[in-house]
């Protein structure tokens, strides 16, 4: 049985304002739009990407273990766990600046997490007006 990670993107307009969802690009994700899911980021099932993410499905050193569901979260993201109840498994968010921190080039392979994911967050910060961006996320299998 496979792994997927549902993740989602979260702005923040100023220190202390609360989190904003960010719907990805129109057309980032074919398949999940057409399966009702057009919030998510990450088309990708990569278990390299979901170890550096998160420690699961591969013995990688993880950006950070597994911290929870927000606090703070939109209620897009809530949503989302709500809707896959006890299946989604090892919550977790990162900012930008950790995805950043971590040593992409020492990996064997591109990541479409770095290839991709990565310019399109600071994209989001560069247009201006946000504060701070982090990515919330789950698995299921």
């Amino acid at each position: 049985m496979g792994c997927d990670i549902h993740l989602y993107v979260e702005v923040r307009k100023a220190e202390g304002s609360p989190w904003v969802f960010v719907h990805p690009p129109l057309g980032h994700d074919a398949y999940a739009e057409q399966n009702g899911h057009p919030a998510q980021w990450a088309p990708w099932r990569d278990y390299l990407a979901f170890g550096i993410l998160a420690g699961v499905r591969r013995r990688a050193e993880p950006i950070a273990g597994p911290r929870g569901v927000p606090h703070d979260r939109t209620d897009t993201y809530a949503d989302a766990v709500e809707e896959w109840c006890g299946d989604g498994h090892t919550h977790s968010w990162l900012m930008l600046d950790e995805l950043e921190a971590y040593p992409w080039d020492d990996l064997p392979r591109k990541l479409e997490l770095r290839t991709h994911l990565l310019p399109a967050l600071r994209a989001l910060k560069q247009d201006g007006g946000v504060h701070a961006v982090r990515v919330v996320f789950f698995f299921d299998n």
